[in-house]
């Protein structure tokens, strides 16, 4: 474990860039226009695990204004460069009106011209964590970390209520917002009681019985959700399918923080905004010539599309972390 939490040059825990750099390729596959099979077994974890991660390392030892400050140097300012970068990209590449875009791209809703939608709903759920993290802090007393898990549970059921039944679009991704916060809760707590779950559960045998018990309910679970456009065919099952699997993908990171693919994967964790921004650039020229060549295959291509973006972006992601770190959020 001592080895696992070892810290980078630049102060970062390397199992969660680990973590990220597996989950960013998850976000790259399901944009690489796969399979359903494929969605199926990583859609209930490759987003909500991101929440986990920020619930993790989240912190309100300062003041709210320099949280803000904060949360505005990595979070806004690349929300914004990257932002009307791809705005631009997007309205090139798909005509349009420039206006509506970028309208869109302000306000945020739902799956109108929303570009870098996760971004603005990291923000929106930090700044909701923030407030509950305040309010638990101020009732204090034995079940205060009980509370903070009891406020965000409520606030997922107002965003699955609204996503699912009210369905009121609300800008800046509010309503998904509510609803990723109980995963920044349980990242906050898993960070708290780190090491008894380490001994207690995160275990070869449990971690085994898990995963088999993951794949049962993936196989026999509704397909079709999209966190993105707010569908959930069956949210009680994706709820129970996004726990059972964080322990799994916890261990897995870890696991793989020890092994050769660290670098790879914590370079892919690091740099997580670059990949999310520009990813598509390259699905689009991939899946070009492959139409022109004729070569298609909807089990193959996507992966194959989700490794060369990782590989062809490398560059570019490493010249705008040196050069221009503000622009991602560094």
């Amino acid at each position: 474990m001592e080895q696992e939490m070892k810290k980078t040059e630049k102060n970062r825990i390397q199992w969660l860039d680990v973590l990220k750099g597996i989950l960013i390729l998850c976000v790259i596959l399901s944009h690489s226009y796969p399979p359903e099979l494929y969605r199926r077994f990583f859609t209930p974890f490759f987003l909500t695990m991101f929440f986990f991660a920020s619930g993790y390392t989240f912190s309100t030892k300062s003041s709210f204004s320099a949280f803000l400050k904060n949360k505005a140097k990595r979070l806004l300012i690349p929300f914004f460069v990257l932002g009307f970068i791809r705005v631009a990209m997007a309205y090139v590449m798909g005509g349009g009106s420039l206006k509506g875009r970028v309208i869109g791209f302000l306000l945020q809703i739902c799956c109108r011209d929303d570009e870098l939608w996760f971004v603005s709903c990291l923000f929106v759920s930090s700044l909701l964590f923030y407030g509950l993290i305040k309010a638990r802090d101020k009732v204090g007393g034995r079940w205060k970390d009980a509370l903070l898990l009891g406020l965000s549970f409520g606030l997922m059921i107002l965003g699955a209520l609204d996503m699912c039944v009210w369905k009121v679009k609300c800008v800046w991704q509010l309503e998904l917002a509510c609803a990723m916060v109980f995963y920044m809760a349980l990242g906050y707590l898993y960070r708290q009681y780190e090491e008894p779950i380490r001994k207690k559960a995160e275990k070869p045998a449990v971690i085994l019985l898990l995963l088999a018990a993951y794949v049962a309910l993936v196989l026999v679970s509704p397909g079709g959700t999209d966190i993105h456009a707010q569908r959930f065919p069956a949210p009680l099952c994706f709820f129970v399918l996004s726990l059972v699997i964080l322990l799994p993908v916890l261990y897995g990171a870890k696991r793989l923080a020890g092994t050769g693919f660290r670098k790879i994967l914590s370079f892919l964790g690091a740099n997580t905004l670059f990949y999310y921004a520009f990813g598509g650039v390259v699905r689009i020229v991939f899946y070009g010539v492959c139409q022109r060549v004729g070569i298609a295959s909807q089990w193959i291509l996507p992966v194959c599309c989700m490794v060369l973006s990782a590989a062809l972006l490398a560059l570019p992601a490493w010249a705008v972390k040196k050069y221009a770190p503000w622009a991602v959020g560094a």
